[in-house]
């Protein structure tokens, strides 16, 4: 508690300080930092209508976060991110050190307000598709023949 206001420490949480130098974080794990500058490590799910999911080890429910909260963001899988001005890039995101709140995406800096949604994607053949299978009949009434059915598919 800090001047009389409840505060989470994330410190207390095994893995949430690591920083992305760190040896004991898995390849696939992604970093990102609160503008209040508490560190999580997890792993992205996605961003939608301005706020981040994050799945981590340390907790059983998805870390809810407000766009607005990110100062950083960094991970070595792949995304991709969508801006309000229609730009679509694909690729790994990382830190951009000269600009702050910007988030490097395919060799371009986007700033974080811009981002309009980001969403993790597998580069692997198989996990590009997808599958589905309908299967639908109808029942129709002769009229010559009230009392008969006949199915079609």
């Amino acid at each position: 508690m800090q001047d009389g206001n409840p505060s989470r420490d994330l410190g207390d949480i095994d893995g949430a300080t690591r920083s992305p130098d760190s040896h004991h974080c898995d390849d696939d794990a992604d970093f990102l930092t609160t503008t209040s500058g508490d560190k999580l490590v997890g792993e992205i799910k996605s961003v939608e209508k301005d706020v981040l999911t994050l799945s981590t080890d340390y907790s059983d429910s998805d870390f809810k976060i407000k766009w607005e909260k990110i100062a950083s963001i960094e991970s070595s899988r792949q995304f991709l991110v969508e801006t309000f001005a229609g730009d679509r890039l694909a690729g790994t995101l990382a830190r951009d050190p000269a600009t702050a709140a910007t988030v490097e995406v395919a060799n371009s800096s986007v700033k974080l307000p811009d981002v309009s949604s980001v969403e993790p994607f597998e580069r692997t053949f198989w996990a590009r598709f997808d599958a589905g299978f309908d299967f639908g009949y109808s029942l129709t009434e002769d009229p010559s023949n009230p009392e008969a059915l006949s199915p079609s598919v």
